[in-house]
């Protein structure tokens, strides 16, 4: 349909015989129906070559192209490296920068893949130790709070040694034995514990509250701005490779590995 309103337009505007254009036109649908055949059929014949039926269906590639397939990220074309990298793969940016600096160093893959396992990657985990730290702080601080807090509120003698020695707050009427279950234990230990836990959860609320408006307003909380330092401290210490692709690397770059 298309073909035809087409053909007609022309030999209106140009005022060619009616019978002229048709036969343009047959000899143009002829000439693609031959195109679309033959583009079919070397679509179809790459299948033939690359997969074999199974009987049910479907199909099933090859032995020669199983052997063919990519195993690391070194085998991969760099168009599918970019499209990996851009979704954030580690594997893929780092294959990207050993590729650059083969282009601007003319140097072999294996002596740019040293290059940035050796010196690259120890440049860009430099002061490691310290932006780590606050992590760790978390890390340790978190996982002993919430394992103490337990006991600290149901376990009668935990409890009793924190009050002595932390709280002073007075004894049950039936004195500590008459705490023979740990829902009295709890009873009781919530006076104190209470207000630690409670804050400590509002606290951990509210951080995370600030976190999201931050994103939000588009400011980077604190891992994204180191993050985004150490992708800049990298990108100044090593200016001849291209900016894109090392400041990737960096931001995907394990610490200390």
């Amino acid at each position: 349909f298309f073909s035809s309103a087409m053909f007609r337009g022309v030999a209106l505007r140009l005022r060619v015989p009616t019978s002229t254009l048709v036969q343009v036109q047959r000899s143009f649908e002829s000439t693609s129906k031959k195109a679309s055949t033959i583009e079919s059929g070397s679509v179809h014949r790459v299948i033939e070559e690359t997969h074999e039926c199974c009987g049910d269906g479907y199909r099933a590639p090859r032995v020669s192209t199983a052997q063919i397939q990519p195993r690391k990220f070194r085998e991969c074309d760099n168009d599918i490296l970019y499209v990996m990298s851009m979704s954030g793969d580690y594997g893929a940016r780092k294959e990207r920068l050993v590729r650059d600096v083969m282009r601007v160093d003319n140097i072999t893959w294996n002596e740019a893949r040293q290059k940035v396992d050796g010196e690259i990657n120890k440049s860009n985990d430099s002061f490691a130790w310290l932006v780590r730290t606050p992590y760790q702080v978390g890390v340790f601080g978190g996982f002993i709070a919430s394992v103490t807090s337990i006991p600290l509120v149901f376990h009668r003698d935990t409890a009793e040694w924190f009050n002595e020695n932390f709280v002073h707050e007075d004894l049950p009427d039936g004195g500590i034995e008459d705490l023979d279950t740990f829902w009295k234990v709890g009873n009781w230990t919530w006076g104190w514990m209470e207000p630690y836990l409670g804050t400590a959860s509002f606290v951990l609320l509210g951080l995370q509250f600030t976190r999201i408006n931050m994103q939000r307003l588009h400011w980077k909380p604190y891992t994204e701005r180191i993050l985004e330092w150490r992708a800049e401290r990298l990108a100044r210490r090593y200016p001849q490779y291209n900016t894109d692709i090392i400041k990737e690397y960096s931001e995907a770059d394990p610490w200390d590995q």
